[in-house]
């Protein structure tokens, strides 16, 4: 009785470890997913004026990163100045690039501290844009370009500068997210398209990311779209006035489709002579 009692132990346990395989083994961890967030926080500066309504923000913020267990935030618009010491996230290494010479602007990467980091861009162009970017060594020593990108309303020539920012992030995998405060669902963004096509960027983010002037401002480009889903998180809507946006990496999972079609060309029937509206 014994000898069948074991043998029923050892197929029971072959049993388990072939649905193991089958699997493909243990569920994957937070820096396996490799999850990122983007938000627009309109500020996160803390001013004697101001203090109580950022600190509230600021809880806002942790929330949603105790919820959606991001590993990597960014964070657009932050307003801070060099001289500012920027609100803390429990357990996350911060990295930013204030605006220069003018208030507002700015760009910020909370990163877990269990990843090793190297900073690749910095740079801020006053009323161009903001650019910080980072590479970011996952735990397989796959290195991914991690890139935050703010550019104002009312920049139109800074496209220019901005893509030769754009040209060293993608030398390598990389994920792009930001508030380029130009409509992806418009002929506005014409521009910015056919230089993320000639760099071959693919733009992840469908639906509208503003839901005050239901525009889609904020994108979310990567040379590798067929490791990446990407959605809005439209439920988070207390933070700002922008929805938080957000991409995961799983290696695993091929998407077969033509990465060309994965970017939008300006629509037909879209009207083409509209006048630029002033995004925040």
């Amino acid at each position: 009785m014994e000898e069948e009692q074991e043998a029923r132990n050892l197929l029971s346990l072959l049993s388990n470890l072939k649905i193991g395989e089958a699997r493909g083994g243990s569920a994957p961890t937070v820096q396996e997913k490799f999850k990122i967030i983007h938000l627009n926080a309109r500020s996160i500066r803390n001013s004697e004026k101001k203090k109580v309504d950022i600190e509230n923000k600021m809880d806002k913020i942790r929330e949603l990163v105790e919820k959606e267990q991001p590993t990597v935030l960014v964070v657009t618009e932050t307003w801070l100045q060099h001289q500012d010491q920027a609100p803390p996230l429990m357990s996350f290494r911060l990295y930013r690039c204030d605006r220069e010479g003018k208030a507002g602007g700015g760009v910020a990467i909370y990163v877990r501290p269990d990843l090793q980091v190297k900073s690749l861009i910095s740079e801020s162009v006053a009323d161009k844009f903001e650019v910080l970017a980072l590479t970011v060594v996952l735990p397989d020593q796959q290195q991914v370009n991690v890139a935050g990108v703010y550019r104002p309303p009312k920049a139109p020539d800074a496209l220019v500068q901005m893509r030769q920012c754009l040209d060293v992030v993608r030398q390598r995998e990389c994920v792009i997210l930001g508030d380029f405060n130009q409509d992806w669902k418009t002929s506005k963004s014409s521009r910015l398209k056919t230089i993320c096509k000639k760099l071959e960027l693919t733009q992840l983010i469908r639906e509208p990311t503003r839901p005050i002037s239901n525009t889609l401002i904020d994108l979310i480009f990567t040379n590798q779209p067929q490791i990446y889903e990407a959605g809005v998180l439209s439920e988070v809507g207390n933070i700002s006035d922008h929805y938080p946006i957000m991409c995961i990496r799983n290696p695993n999972t091929y998407k077969d489709q033509d990465k060309d079609n994965l970017v939008d060309q300006d629509d037909p029937d879209q009207d083409h002579d509209e006048q630029d509206q002033d995004e925040s």
